[in-house]
């Protein structure tokens, strides 16, 4: 046994709060991070549900192109904003990890302004119930990607709960919206009507983290310093290593 080992077993022993307080923090993730992902999947199964009974096939495989639309620029803002906020700020400062929330956010909003114009573009070239589907999607476009963004916000500080809650609300505005959807029996209202709710999610994550989107400020680079990228390969810093700079002729 090493000697590591037996100081550890010393503090279990006795009852040490500094093991077992990141052990319960540890759990209280996991579980919210549990409960979030149980709404969030409860919450996509019941629009495609509720889609399904208010449409018909050809209908309800036209809204299946504009999620298809949805899951793609989704997996781009992720990529660019909240898959590097969760990666090299999870557990900094309040004030840092605020000003990377900001900056991942309005990664989202931008990313979320760009597509919806691409896809109103594309529908409005399109013409037909295609074109009308992908048009209201790319009005609500942006504030599908600004709530999934604050989600992993939330996550990257820790607050678990917080994405619950935002996941939550958007599911209850979910419901009369719907069902004012499923009354016109449309594409276009279905759609509306999802980014509607959405919309309501993403106005109270700006409540919840008291913050505002902001796009990235190129000039910025404090934060860069203080958090050096994860994804730099260490070999690149060692093969750079000793090797001394040729005086310029």
């Amino acid at each position: 046994m090493s000697p590591n080992t037996g100081a550890l077993s010393g503090a279990e022993a006795v009852g040490d709060p500094v093991v077992a307080v990141p052990r319960r923090a540890i759990a209280a993730r996991m579980s919210w991070g549990l409960a979030d992902q149980a709404v969030s999947s409860l919450t996509n199964f019941a629009v495609g549900l509720a889609v399904a009974r208010a449409l018909g096939a050809v209908d309800f495989g036209i809204f299946a192109l504009a999620w298809a639309t949805f899951s793609a620029a989704l997996n781009f803002s992720r990529g660019l904003g909240s898959d590097p906020l969760v990666v090299r700020f999870s557990g900094a400062a309040p004030a840092q990890w605020r000003s990377a929330l900001t900056e991942a956010t309005g990664t989202a909003a931008v990313v979320g302004v760009g597509s919806g114009l691409l896809s109103v573009a594309v529908g409005a070239m399109l013409g037909g119930p295609i074109g009308a589907a992908f048009v209201a999607l790319g009005l609500v476009l942006p504030f599908l990607l600004l709530q999934d963004a604050w989600r992993f916000g939330f996550f990257a500080a820790g607050r678990g709960q917080q994405a619950f809650l935002n996941d939550l609300i958007c599911a209850v505005a979910l419901v009369p919206a719907l069902l004012i959807a499923a009354q016109h029996s449309s594409v276009v209202g279905c759609v509306l009507a999802w980014g509607a709710a959405t919309a309501v999610a993403a106005v109270a994550g700006c409540l919840q983290a008291r913050a505002v989107p902001r796009p990235l400020r190129g000039g910025k680079r404090q934060q860069q310093r203080q958090r050096p990228d994860p994804y730099v390969r260490p070999w690149r810093d060692r093969g750079t290593r000793g090797r001394r700079r040729r005086p310029r002729r």
